[in-house]
This record gives structure tokens, sequence and C-alpha cells, in this order.
């Protein structure tokens, strides 16, 4: 018999007892070994179940207790509706779990914030501090809700991608728990409500209550919020109401915003008095009979093609107010209200109509600071120190933004905090954690809306004007009430970077940033923002007993910003979206070669579009390349097929090479005849560039550089003085030892040091360059930036190659010039191919333009085909590089390796690269930052002007910011453009 004492030893680790396993051992009689193998299995089969049975026991608990995800979030938030609609007093503590249940909503949030940077981190977007770039936003269009992850191709309907920029998805649609669905199941979000008081042009050195309304329209475009009503408060100098009224209609507000003005305000009208002695709160909506069709019900929908005036309604301030108040559609508890002004107004308004304005609210954001004394703590190192107290935060009385009207100030204060509305208080501190890049302003006024470049203008007299009174004596009257604490150092710090400019300077070349206090407060206001830039930490919270109030930027060690860079960056993006929304278009001249390629005849197709999007206005086109007569007559006609007849168009020369021909006029019925078409393009353009004011016309050469550069030797002040920028489908000789990332500062500040002369004033400045050099980290992503002072020269891209001497010369001297010089490389058409059944697509629109392209696309692919394949003279000038491997790395995906140049490939075509309309695309300002991230590189910058922009510097850096955004928007681009024309109406109908 086998000791017993020894096998009765349990075995570790399998949870035998000893006694079953001396039973197993007494009734077998089985071998050491045996028994060895089937105890193994016995502890594994009951390991496996221990687990399975501990899985479900805790996955039903956690089930009881916290469903995960969204659905959960959306629960608690539906709750939490339902009680405050019930009765307003649950807002108070004590009569509700609200707090405990906002606090779980909050840790849900938390939880949705991670998920949006584990995807970010994944797409690769700033992966190291989790900070996404919201220039990404498409404004253009609407916002799709497909749930398919693979873009759909409908005849007609056009390429529809699912990916519309990670924070529009992740963020808006899963934070956002108001949402709602669309009626096919699809998340829909809808945009916050949302009262804006502003003291818009009240001080010479505020501008940023101008920059605040960009971006409030921008962030309407990118459907966060719904502006009911923008009230001007506050004393000001003449002309500011009429301006301000100029600017929120120039910005295209889509839904009739009531404007409101306040009692300081020039142009204020006092209210009459209705039978009933109110003052337009008696439930009418805010207006007698006579005002009842002021476009203002919010029936006004999106703005037509041509340039829409929504009627904007005029009214006192309360009036304006209580319109939105009595507004049925704007729910209770759902209006956010920003003061980013003294409260003046508002507190009047807040007199007559408290209980009924406390419940429309969700929440009161404003400018300013709460006293350091409130219930005996400082209230400046931790909000959460005296939580939970009865007393009720106070303002502080030395604040400019109080200072005002202390008053008011106080009792706006109080009363709200009586009511038990939620305050969210934003410091100063917080707005120096995320001060945006002084060249926004350069950008906005390149966009060519008169208002940003006046904006730009003002905002340079008001950095001069306070850099004189900084350095006024404390005390002394040319200090205009300025704190003492605003020393000349204090503006180094808070403007140029760390040091103040020297004395006698220009400071605005040595400004590096500016704080756009109204602009984060806005962002404050928005939840889904909110939740995603700022802290959510106890410390920043202040229960006052009757709400929990947020406090932001009360001190530099709670300035409250979670994630700055993204923040400013969504500053920049939305104050460009805003205004962009409703642009005045640039006028556009262009060289292109149509019959070439038909990427020349798409990009005419997209030129139509944004004709139609007033983004452009075509004042001249010249066809070159020989036969360039033909290629004129088939531009004319196709502009007139376009609806464009009027465009002028003019033959240019043969652009360098006699060996093209005609292979395009049988093809196209619609081809103009001889005396349709102008003889003399220098004279053309001349003409049409003395028509243009200065600076505003955009130049895109698409084609060979020779007529370009002739015009440009010929007319060289006219084209100077007239010319914005010039565009170029080409690219640049690069050296790699030459290119550095532009995040790397210290690499900047080397180029700084570098300036020419070691000047201290001026376009040559050392500060001056570095503020140059460092504008497009804006966009946050960066891109590389040219350390060396040399020319940049053009490589072998083919329109370079037809007259390369001309190509050389006109790249040269443009950046002589200090012309903003815009390069997009054949890098960049890779990083956004378009499929091939686009041509389908576009063949169902009927227009005889795509019936052309659609035949002539075969032949010009095999025509290609057969030149990748051919030697010498029958590759007709085209690069060596576009050899069979690269055809078929380019169309083919890699097959086609095994087919000669006399085989046919048109079966294995996957993409097409659409050269031309990405270069026409990128030309545009408005829409050149929101698609593409342009590497900055030296040329102009050494001679006082902009360095030169070249999107795709590599395969790899193709500077394409979103491939399927950009793509969506060029083929809804190219459907638009084919229908634009009357003969397609004349068919429709």
């Amino acid at each position: 018999m086998r000791d017993r004492k020894v096998c009765g030893k349990p075995f570790l680790g399998l949870g035998i007892h000893k006694e079953l396993l001396l039973v197993d051992v007494m009734s077998t009689g089985l071998s050491d070994g045996a028994l060895l193998t089937l105890s193994l299995v016995l502890g594994l089969v009951g390991g496996v179940i221990g687990t399975l049975a501990t899985y479900f026991v805790a996955k039903s608990s956690f089930a009881r207790q916290v469903t995960p995800g969204l659905e959960f979030a959306r629960r608690v938030e539906a709750k939490l509706r339902e009680k405050e609609v019930q009765d307003m007093a649950m807002r108070r503590r004590g009569e509700s779990d609200r707090d405990l249940t906002a606090r779980e909503l909050r840790n849900m949030i938390g939880l949705l914030n991670e998920k949006v940077g584990r995807v970010m981190e994944h797409s690769g977007l700033d992966a190291g501090d989790e900070e996404g770039d919201w220039g990404g936003f498409d404004a253009s269009c609407p916002q799709s809700s497909a749930p398919s992850t693979t873009p759909r191709l409908e005849a007609g309907k056009g390429l529809k991608s699912p990916k519309r920029g990670w924070a529009k998805d992740l963020l808006s649609a899963e934070a956002d728990l108001r949402a709602t669905t669309d009626g096919k199941g699809h998340s829909k979000v809808q945009p916050l409500s949302l009262v804006v008081f502003t003291d818009f042009g009240g001080r010479q050195e505020d501008t940023g209550d101008e920059v605040a309304l960009f971006m409030l329209r921008g962030l309407e475009t990118l459907e966060f919020v719904r502006t009911h009503a923008i009230i001007l408060s506050g004393a000001g100098p003449v002309g500011r109401t009429s301006r301000a009224h100029a600017v929120i209609v120039s910005l295209g507000f889509e839904h009739g915003v009531v404007f409101g003005v306040g009692a300081e305000c020039e142009g204020y009208t006092p209210p009459a008095k209705s039978s009933n002695g109110s003052n337009g709160s008696d439930g009418s909506n805010g207006s007698n009979g006579s005002n009842g069709s002021d476009g203002s019900d919010g029936s006004n929908g999106s703005p037509n093609l041509a340039p829409p005036r929504p009627e904007l309604a005029v009214l006192d301030a309360a009036r304006a107010f209580y319109r939105v108040l009595d507004d049925p559609h704007v729910a209770d508890y759902t209006l956010i209200v920003n003061l980013l002004c003294a409260p003046t107004d508002f507190a009047a308004m807040l007199r007559e109509r408290g209980e009924g304005i406390a419940r429309k609210l969700k929440c009161v954001c404003m400018l300013g600071a709460v006293s350091a004394t409130t219930a005996g703590v400082d209230a400046l190192t931790n909000a959460k120190a005296y939580s939970g107290t009865e007393s009720y935060l106070r303002p502080d009385p030395t604040h400019p933004q109080h200072v005002a009207d202390p008053e008011a100030s106080e009792y706006v204060f109080q009363r709200l905090q009586e009511l038990g509305v939620p305050l969210i208080v934003v410091g100063r501190h917080a707005v120096y954690a995320a001060a945006v890049p002084a060249a926004l302003y350069d950008e906005l006024a390149r966009t060519n809306s008169p208002f940003a470049k006046e904006l730009k203008a003002s905002q340079r007299r008001a950095i001069d004007e306070l850099w004189h009174r900084v350095q006024a004596p404390v005390g002394s009257a040319e200090r205009a009430g300025m704190p003492e604490r605003c020393t000349a150092d204090w503006f180094g710090q808070v403007f140029c970077g760390g040091s103040p400019p020297p004395l006698g300077a220009t400071p605005w070349e040595y400004i590096a940033s500016f704080n756009m206090y109204d602009c984060v407060a806005v962002c404050a206001s928005v939840p889904q923002l909110r939740y995603r830039l700022f802290a959510d930490e106890p410390e920043h919270e202040y229960d006052a007993g009757v709400a929990i109030h947020v406090l932001f930027g009360q001190s530099e060690a709670l300035a409250g910003v979670r994630r700055p860079k993204e923040l400013m960056r969504l500053i920049h993006s939305a104050s460009l979206a805003g205004v962009s929304s409703l642009p005045d278009p640039y006028p556009m001249i262009v060289f292109t070669d149509p019959g070439q390629d038909l990427d020349d005849e798409l990009a005419m197709i997209m030129l139509r579009s944004l004709v139609a999007q007033r983004f452009v206005r075509p004042i001249g086109l010249v066809a070159n390349l020989h036969p360039s007569d033909a290629r004129a007559r088939l531009l004319k006609g196709q502009m007139r097929v376009l609806g464009l007849p009027d465009v002028p168009v003019a033959v240019g020369t043969d652009g360098g090479r006699t060996d093209h021909v005609d292979t395009f006029s049988s093809t196209a019925p619609y081809i103009a005849s001889e005396t349709e078409v102008e003889s003399d393009a220098n004279a053309m353009l001349r003409r049409v560039l003395k028509a243009e004011a200065d600076a505003t016309v955009l130049c895109v050469c698409i084609s060979s550089l020779t007529d370009a550069w002739g015009f440009l030797q010929a007319e060289e002040a006219l084209f100077t003085a007239k010319v914005h920028s010039v565009t170029i489908m080409g690219g640049i000789e690069l050296s790699d030892d030459n290119l550095v990332e532009l995040g790397d500062e210290n690499a900047l500040k080397k180029m700084a040091k570098a300036a020419d002369g070691g000047a201290t004033e001026g376009a040559h400045s050392r500060a001056g360059l570095r503020r140059r050099l460092s504008s497009d980290s804006l966009t946050g992503k960066g891109g590389s930036t040219d350390k060396s002072k040399r020319l940049l020269k053009p490589d072998t891209a083919n329109n370079n190659t037809f007259d390369f001497p001309a190509a050389l010369q006109f790249y040269q001297r443009v950046q002589q010039l200090g012309i903003r010089l815009n390069v997009l490389t054949r890098f960049a058409a890779y990083g956004c191919p378009m499929p091939r059944k686009v041509y389908d697509v576009m063949r169902a629109t009927k227009n005889p333009i795509a019936e052309r392209l659609f035949l002539a696309q075969r032949t010009s692919i095999e025509g290609l085909w057969k030149r990748c394949n051919a030697a010498g003279e029958a590759r007709l000038g085209l690069p060596p590089r576009c050899d069979k491997e690269w055809f078929c790395k380019t169309f083919l995906k890699g097959s086609g390796n095994d087919r000669s140049g006399n085989d046919s490939v048109w079966d294995l075509v996957q993409t097409l690269n659409t050269y031309d309309v990405l270069a026409l695309v990128y030309a545009v300002p408005h829409l050149a930052w929101r698609f593409f991230e342009p590497s900055l590189l030296g040329g102009s910058a050494t001679f006082g002007g902009e360095a030169a922009r070249l999107v795709g510097i590599s395969p790899k850096q193709t500077g394409v910011k979103d491939r399927e955004v950009l793509r969506q928007f060029i083929i809804d681009g190219l459907l638009e453009g084919l229908r634009c024309g009357p003969e397609l109406e004349v068919t429709e109908r």
C-alpha cells in the first residue's frame, strides 16, 4: 500500500482536498504518474469553472450598480432634466440627489474624454499631450450622420465620408448628452442655445470682442451652439452700434439672431410701455404687432449661394432678451448666457424677471474674478476648501469687469446664486494659459474680410497705445486707469513671450501672442467644450448651498485649462470658420492647359463650385501649351456650359513645348469659336488686374509657367501691387539637411537670431522673423521650416519642366518681391486620391463636359501608361521618375507589372490623382487652413515677406489634414459645378 501521508498532502494551486485524493487512490489503485495527471486535469477544470463563475457574478453585480457606456450617461441626464422641469427647487441642495448624480455624470464624461484621447492617439494626433487639431473640422458642408465605416459612392449623390473629424464624431456625438436621433437611429447633436452680452468696440485696445463674434459664428458652423441674441452693452465710441450690426450681418448668422442694444449704447431707444404697463414681458415673444415679421422667429433657412442678408431684428436689450426667454423652442434649463462685459443691462433684467429667467438658464458664464475673502477663506487657493457653506461667492471689486458697475456685479452674483443658477467664472489665468499666437490676426486678414482687415489694423493701433500707457508713471493720467501691476515687464510677459520690446521700438514686431478673454469664456460656457478642454477637479468647484459653481483661472496654480494647445487651436479654427462663413470672394486669374490632362478641366468644374459658394470670382483665364488656341477655345466652351460665359479667356503661348497635339476638339461639341477668345493674354491680364483692389488677386498656375513669368516681366509693378498670392502645382527642390520641425523651439530661436543683419526693428527684426516663422504653429501639427536663407528653386515636376528656365526665374522673382508663394506637390495628390468611379457619378449628371471627361479618361490613362513605358521623345516630356513602376504604384495599387506598354490597364485602375483640383482649393485662403498643413520654407521670409508654404513635402508628409473630408469636399464640389450650368437646368426641366 502506498504511503497515505505522502499521498494525502494537497497539491498547491489546484484546490484538491487531501481526502478526495485519498479516496481516488484507495478506490482505483492508480500509479503515481496516472494520479498526478488526473490531479492536474481536475485542478484545471476547477480553475476554469471558478473563473467563469467569478466573471458572471461580478458582471451581474457591476451591471446593477452602473451601466457602462454612453447609455448610462444619457439616462442620468434624462433624469436630471425631468427633475429640473418639475420644480426649480430641485436645484437646491438637500432636496434632491442632483449633486451626487451630477458628479456621476462628470465621472462618465471623464471616461469619454479618455476614450477620445485613446482614439486620437491611435490616429496619431498629438498623442503626447492628448490634444487634437480642431482645424480638421469640415465647416463647409453639412455633417454626415451615416454610421457606415466605408465611404459609399452613389450616382448623383457623391462620395459620403464617414469621418468628419475626430472631435466632431466622438466629442459632440458622445459627450453631448442632449443628443437625439434623426429617425433612423443615428445620433444627431442638438446645438446649445446661447445669448451673449458684449461690449463690442467699447475700448480701442479690446478687439477680442470682435474675434469672439467670429469664433461664435464658427462654433455655429461646427454645430456646437445656436446664438439666439447678441446684446451690445456699455458705453463706447460713436458708430460702434452700427459697426456691430454690420459685422453680425456680414457673418451670416443663419437663423435671424436678435440684436439687442443696451441702455448706454448709441442708438438705444427706450421700449414703449404696453397697455398693461409691461416692457415686452407679457409673453408675446417680446414684440408688438408691428414686429411680427422681422425675421427673428427662427424660421430663416441656410444662406443661399447668393450673398444672404438675413433680417436682423434690432431691439432694446430687455426686449431682445425677453424674446428669447419667451421663445417656446427654447426649453427650460437649456439657455446659456455669456456675460463678456459689465452686467448692467443683465442686472436690470434680473431684477424684473428673476424667477422666469432662472427657469430658462442652464448656466451663466462670465469673465471676472471672485473675492478672495469669500467665507473667510482664500478663494484663490482652493475653491473646494470652503464649499458646503451657505456663503455666496462675491465678485472681486478690483477686477476691470466689475469696476465698471460694482453694484450690478454684486447683485448678479448674489441673485443668480439665490436662484440656484450655476456660475462659471473665468479669470485671467485661464486666458493666459491659452494665449493665441499673434499671427491669428494675419490669418483673419488674409480671408479678405474687410472687417478682419480693419480688425488687424485696429489691434496694431491698440498695442501701440497700450505700450505707451504701461510705460507711463503710475498714477499719471496717461495710464488711463491701468492697474499698477501692468508695467513694461508685464507687457513683455503677457504679449512678447517674456521680454518687453526695447524702448522706442514698434511693439507690434515683438508681439508673440494675445489673450482672447472673450473667446475663452465662450468656450468654457459650452459643456461639450468645457468637459474636454477645461479641468474638472473639485478644486475648481464651489458649492454655495444651491448649486455647484465652477471657477477657472482665479490663480496661476488653478488656471483650470486641461488642454491649452487644443483650446488655442479651437479658437483659431473656429474664428477662421466664422469669418469665412459668408466670405467676400477673391478675384482669381488662372494659367491652365485644358485638354492636356483631364484634371485641368476638373479644376474648372471645381472653380465653378467655388464661385457658387462665393469663395472666388474668376476674372481671367489663360490657356497655354501647344496648340494653345485650341485649348483656349475648349476652355471658353467649358466656361459657357458651366454658366460662366462672361469670364475672359485668352490664348497663351506654347508653354515651351511644341510636340503636343490636339486630341480633344473632336470630343468636345461645346468648343467655342475663335472669335470668342482673346488673342493677347497680357493685354487681358493687364485690363482685369487694374480693375481690382491691391493685394486681393489669387494667381493660380496649373500649367507651364512661361506665360506667368512673361506677364510678371512685362508688368512687375502691377503684378506686385494686385496679387495676393501665387499658387503653383509643381514642386520645390529640397534638402533634408535644411529642414527642421516647427515644434523645435530651439531651432526656431536659432533661425530668428540668424535674421539678416541682426536688426531689432522692422521687417527683418528677430522678433518679427520669429513670429512669422511660428505662425503656422496655429494649426497645431507644425510642419517643417527651411533654416537656410537660399531662394527656393523648382524641382522636376511636370509643370516646371515644360519651360524650366521660365519656372526658375518665376519662382525666385516671386520670392524676391515678397509675394506669398504656395506650392502644392504631387505628394499632396498622392495623399488624397480620387476613386476612379467618380467619373461614373459625374456622368450621371448628364452634363456634356462630364460625358467628354468620362470617355476621354480611359484614353488619357492608357496614353499615360504608354508614355511611362516609352523612352526618349515618345515620353513627351514626362520626368524620368514617372516610369512603369511609378504608374503601377500610383494608379494600380501595385498590380500591372506583368503588362507591357501595348496592353490595356484600364481594368486595373483603382484611383486617379486630381493635382490641379487640389492646387485650386489650396489657393483659396478660406479653404487652405481647413484642409492642408503647409510646411514653411525659407524664400520670401529672408526678403521681409512671408515664408513659402509647401504642401506635400514627402510621401509620408503629404500636408493633407484629413483625406476623407477633403475628398468629400472635392466630389461634392465637382457635382455642384456640373449642375450649375444653364443648359443643364433646361435639361432637368
